[in-house]
């Protein structure tokens, strides 16, 4: 027979292990790079190392190294270990210009860099930069796959790598739609192989036949960003008003109109129009809105579906750009005054 004694410690020990495996099931602080930055919100400056306070682009590349572009003084690499920044420039890698617009990594550990005199592709691996000087002010790059990449310029004119193409070749978009000097600001592919094209007087479709212009109706201003989310509806960012737009990429378009698009007016905002420089999606499906005017927006995408604007979260209300690092923090580059970071709090 077994005494009550014995049921009671058998039953404490059962409780504590059960316990005990619960814990071990909770996700905890310690799952962050550094947890006691959970939540907290970090503002750098040339004080604490950046190369610059002027950030015009960041990104992560395929292997997980965030870089930024500093305007006059070249790209950056993060270096997480000890959080400081090693500046690439016309010293160790002879970059042509220091004027650096806009950054994109693609699926082989490449930084492709936009300058105000044309693109270069840099290898970090080993330190090699090639590239081609178009005489022609890069605004966007994107890489479409892995052998195509298309240039934007701010004079309307793109270069596209297509493989029928040969090589880079440039294309006349502005003339092509009677558009004089049609600023190119973004592209996006979509699944069906069109790819979207944010220009500075508005939407248009390259569907690999022509270049259709969406109604103006829809998109009145110039578009700036895009973003296919993980749900695959398309963000799509304008300048000079008030409101993102979205619909889901894989709805056609009707008679040149979206067949389901959707504004949303941001609340709390003060007069004035904004411009959407740039948009994220974070690890929790919520999506950000880099702005001139308010800062840094954040969509809480599957709760509250509720606009929340951080103005004191950041020293200056003109952002230029937001990307993820391997670690699910977001940066933030300002347009005057460095880089801001943000680790979310645990869910």
């Amino acid at each position: 027979m077994v005494s009550c004694k014995a049921l009671s410690l058998r039953r404490l020990a059962g409780f504590v292990l059960a316990m005990t495996l619960l814990t071990c099931c909770v996700k905890t602080p310690d799952d962050l790079l550094d947890p006691a930055q959970a939540g907290v919100w970090t503002h750098y400056t040339t004080s604490d190392g950046l190369p610059g306070n002027r950030v015009s682009d960041i990104a992560l590349d395929s292997n997980g190294v965030l870089w930024a572009a500093f305007p006059e003084k070249g790209i950056a690499r993060y270096n997480e270990d000890d959080g400081s920044w090693t500046l690439y420039d016309t010293h160790n890698i002879h970059l042509p210009s220091l004027h650096v617009t806009c950054l994109e990594p693609d699926g082989e550990g490449n930084i492709y860099i936009g300058t105000d005199i044309g693109f270069f592709v840099f290898t970090p691996a080993t330190e090699k930069l090639t590239g081609k000087n178009l005489s022609a002010y890069v605004t966007c790059i994107k890489v479409i796959s892995k052998d195509r990449v298309r240039i934007g310029s701010s004079n309307g004119t793109l270069w596209d790598n297509y493989p029928a193409l040969g090589g880079y070749t440039a294309i006349p978009f502005s003339s092509i739609v009677q558009h004089t000097n049609l600023g190119l600001y973004a592209f996006e592919p979509d699944s069906e192989g069109r790819i979207w094209m944010g220009t500075s007087a508005g939407l248009w479709l390259d569907t690999g036949q022509s270049f259709d212009e969406i109604s103006a109706e829809d998109f009145p201003a110039g578009i700036r960003s895009f973003l296919t989310d993980s749900r695959q509806r398309m963000w799509i960012g304008a300048a000079n008003q008030r409101t993102v737009n979205y619909t889901y990429a894989s709805e056609a378009i009707r008679d040149g109109r979206f067949i389901s698009a959707h504004s949303l007016l941001a609340p709390k905002i003060a007069s004035g129009n904004i411009d959407i420089r740039d948009i994220y999606e974070d690890r929790q499906g919520n999506i950000w809105f880099a702005t001139h005017l308010v800062g840094a927006i954040k969509f809480d995408n599957y709760l509250t579906y509720q606009m929340n604007v951080f103005m004191k979260g950041f020293p200056e209300k003109q952002v230029n750009a937001i990307a993820g690092d391997r670690h699910g923090n977001i940066w933030f580059g300002l347009n005057t005054k460095g880089l801001v970071k943000y680790t979310p709090p645990l869910e």
